[in-house]
């Protein structure tokens, strides 16, 4: 039931997460959280969760969720939201591990529960004893990649279409998200009017412009990409004297190759999040990613795409850069995975990347 009541209103939680809210309301949620984590989940998790979540209302439910899921197995299935670890954002590993154990005591006898358990283990053991989590690259397991999203991409040739994708102007269904969408975009757009030879439209944002014709209507983000030698010092600078958006996180990454910021993170006031990721061109290919996930792609020339009645940049051969990063682009799936379901993810030996394979093998 309440798995149900979460998928269907996602996205209506999602926004009420982003949004801004006054210290009265933080407090509230803060104390509500504590409240129900004391009861499932002991005091010294409630209250490593809320000095985690440093007064990030999305990041608090999260981790709350993520403990509650392993205290009330039969309620909420633990392999869902299968690559969030709270130990990955500061928590202490200690306190986790000793939690995560003393669980697999109190469901001895279910198989499942045990199996996500030592995963979620295994990651706090790790990160205890080995706290680094830069990105190494092998440049054999890049080339093995480069390879197989080149068969990927010729799998797809363009030759074998026989239909082009409909545009559809449709009315958004109710419940979309597309509205603010849309609302976030053109705000954007008009707010970074000065740098918009410099953003490009990537992911499902562009997905949405190409397929559908219009922004995706169960996404509830959106995706945008600067290049590696734009000065970000004055876009940060917009972003705080605007008084529509504001800036979450700027992120940055070790991937071996590049160091450096690597993302912007904006929400916009009603409630979606923009990403602006940081591309880098390494080894003849173009990298994107947080501080834990990389996606790569053949670097890409640009042009000018429709959305909103607007004009925004995006990559030129669109065929073959959504085949890159969804294989079969022109089928809708809404429970893509933007870690495990691309062909063009990479991101080998870190502690979250073997993390990420052992939840795979066990929830598959």
């Amino acid at each position: 039931m309440l798995v149900k009541f979460i998928k269907k209103y996602k996205f209506r939680i999602l926004r009420l997460l982003n949004t801004r809210r006054g210290l009265t309301a933080q407090k509230s949620i803060e104390a509500l959280t504590t409240f129900f984590l004391s009861i499932c989940c002991g005091r010294q998790v409630a209250k490593e969760v809320i000095k985690c979540a440093s007064k990030d209302n999305k990041k608090l439910v999260r981790s709350a969720f993520h403990f509650i899921k392993y205290s009330m197995p039969k309620v909420i299935n633990p392999s869902i939201d299968r690559f969030y670890n709270p130990v990955m954002f500061g928590f202490d590993p200690e306190i986790a591990k000793d939690f995560y154990l003393n669980q697999q005591k109190k469901h001895s006898n279910s198989t499942k529960v045990n199996q996500n358990l030592d995963c979620e283990v295994f990651l706090s053991t790790q990160l205890s004893q080995d706290p680094a989590t830069s990105f190494q690259c092998p440049k054999y397991e890049l080339e093995e990649k480069r390879l197989a999203l080149k068969a990927k991409v010729a799998e797809y040739n363009p030759k074998t279409v026989t239909t082009k994708p409909q545009k559809s102007k449709v009315s958004p269904p109710k419940g979309s998200a597309r509205p603010l969408l849309e609302k976030a975009f053109l705000d954007f757009h008009k707010e970074f009017q000065s740098h918009k030879e410099q953003f490009f439209v990537i992911s499902g944002t562009l997905l949405g412009i190409v397929r559908e014709g219009h922004l995706l209507d169960h996404d509830y983000d959106l995706d945008f990409g600067i290049y590696e030698d734009v000065d970000i010092s004055p876009i940060l600078q917009l972003v705080q004297q605007s008084d529509l958006f504001e800036l979450t996180a700027l992120e940055s990454a070790d991937w071996g190759f590049y160091s450096g910021n690597c993302m912007i993170k904006l929400v916009h006031k009603n409630g979606i999040n923009l990403d602006i990721f940081i591309h880098v061109e390494r080894h003849g290919l173009t990298f994107h990613g947080g501080s834990r996930n990389v996606w790569f792609n053949t670097p890409f020339e640009l042009r000018k795409h429709q959305c909103c009645d607007v004009s925004i940049l995006g990559p030129s051969d669109t065929n073959q850069y959504l085949i890159e990063n969804y294989g079969d682009w022109k089928t809708e799936k809404k429970d893509f995975d933007y870690n495990t379901d691309t062909p063009n993810y990479f991101l080998p030996h870190t502690p979250f990347s073997n993390y990420a394979d052992k939840k795979k093998a066990v929830n598959k």
